[in-house]
């Protein structure tokens, strides 16, 4: 039986994570509730399991969709967000090295470069996994209150539907789905890009 892989999925991506470490393998973690401090690899923090996996149930194999349940793992993520996340940390950490040697100020990031920030920064804040868990019990709550709305208006129409036991749930598969709807949306990342730009 072949192995499972890419069950870890990590929320903070190793590009950023691998900056804390000394020797690119691991990092020093100090857990404040038990006041301990202990190493452990990039790969194992930071991560949740199946975060971003795409339940087979909707996909559709006339879609086509690269590396399909891991599309948002390994295509949205890994080949377009990430490699755009290293290249930009990696300039700000060349010029701060640089700076430590002249002293002498000078811009970091182009304009274009720090729009890119700005919503790699959003990007980054959308795909936590306790932005998941709101998103989720939001969409669950209105959605079961829509029913028990439209409930109460058949009852209203048709009496004798009263006792109508029938009930709808909110498939938690779906969950990864309405979570991409939030980091893959391109014109809500983009405000969310535009306010952090305006702190400047």
């Amino acid at each position: 039986m072949n192995k499972e892989t890419h069950i870890k999925q990590h929320f903070v991506p190793e590009c950023y994570l691998i900056n804390f470490s000394p020797n690119g393998k691991y990092v020093h973690i100090y857990d404040k509730k038990a006041h301990k401090s202990f190493t452990n690899s990039l790969d194992s923090i930071a991560y949740s399991p199946y975060l971003y996996e795409i339940p087979k149930k909707y996909l559709s194999e006339k879609l086509n969709i690269p590396y399909g349940s891991k599309y948002f793992e390994k295509a949205f993520f890994a080949e377009h967000i990430e490699s755009l996340y290293a290249k930009i940390l990696n300039k700000i950490i060349v010029q701060a090295d640089s700076w430590k040697n002249t002293q002498e100020n000078e811009e970091i990031l182009t304009q274009n470069e720090k729009e890119v920030f700005a919503q790699l920064i959003g990007i980054q804040h959308l795909r936590m996994p306790n932005v998941k868990n709101d998103t989720s019990e939001t969409y669950e709550k209105a959605l079961l209150e829509c029913i028990d709305i439209i409930k109460s208006g058949i009852t209203n129409m048709n009496p004798e539907l009263d006792n109508d036991e029938s009930s709808i749930e909110y498939d938690k598969d779906y969950d990864t789905i309405l979570h991409s709807k939030l980091y893959a949306n391109q014109e809500f990342v983009s405000d969310f890009a535009s306010q952090i730009l305006d702190k400047h």
